[in-house]
């Protein structure tokens, strides 16, 4: 028989041929390749988004318990804020609340308690962590014993109070003990909270999270005794 009548699927396939096929398979892998890993890269995004907006609710959450059960002691209010150690970008939060929590096996379970929020930097470079710590107070003595506290919220870029008074004046410092004539013994009305979280994907562009807490109590005036 003659070579020349051999059928195609005899003669197997030539060299241009196998190279048109292989090209032609690389083109789809590629495409396939690219759509599943754009397709992974979205699914970590949302992931990741949605840890994010937890943790900034967790923490928003937290800080709203503790500053809407502000109290005073002896008869007057303890509120203030003071630089942080962590940089500009961060104040530290010191007042008395009924909103104490108990860690330890014979502590009171309940009652006044000075707490504090104070941001410090993390193992990670850039990226900072918020403490809240918690000292049970009682009425004429505060406690000298500390509690540890514990990691409110991490991977924190910047985090930043503006407070407002009765007038609608805005202060971005507030000291009831030092502070100026609206500020000495008499709460904010409102506090606006923002706080900024790092985005791994862009820290160019830190996710924002921002919050109000109303304290009613700032209509009252509470004045020293003698």
């Amino acid at each position: 028989m003659n070579s020349t009548s051999l059928s195609r699927a005899e003669r197997g396939f030539t060299l241009l041929e196998i190279l048109i096929a292989s090209f032609i398979l690389a083109i789809v892998i590629s495409t396939v390749y690219g759509a599943y890993r754009g397709s992974l890269t979205l699914m970590e995004g949302m992931d990741e988004e949605r840890r994010v907006n937890e943790l900034a609710e967790q923490t928003f959450m937290r800080m709203i318990r503790d500053l809407s059960a502000i109290a005073p002691i002896e008869g007057r209010f303890k509120f203030s804020t003071g630089p942080s150690k962590a940089g500009p970008d961060f104040s530290d939060l010191t007042f008395v609340s009924q909103a104490h929590l108990a860690f330890q096996e014979k502590e009171i379970p309940a009652g006044l308690a000075e707490i504090s929020y104070e941001a410090e930097e993390s193992e990670e470079e850039g990226s900072f962590r918020l403490l809240r710590k918690d000292v049970l107070a009682q009425e004429g003595e505060e406690t000298k014993e500390s509690l540890s506290g514990f990691i409110l919220c991490e991977d924190i870029h910047s985090l930043t109070y503006k407070f407002i008074d009765v007038n609608g004046n805005e202060h971005i410092t507030w000291d009831t003990e030092k502070g100026s004539e609206m500020e000495r013994n008499r709460l904010p009305l409102l506090i606006i909270i923002e706080l900024r979280l790092i985005n791994r994907r862009d820290r160019e562009h830190p996710y924002v999270f921002i919050t109000k807490v109303y304290l009613p109590a700032a209509k009252r005036i509470i004045f020293p005794g003698p």
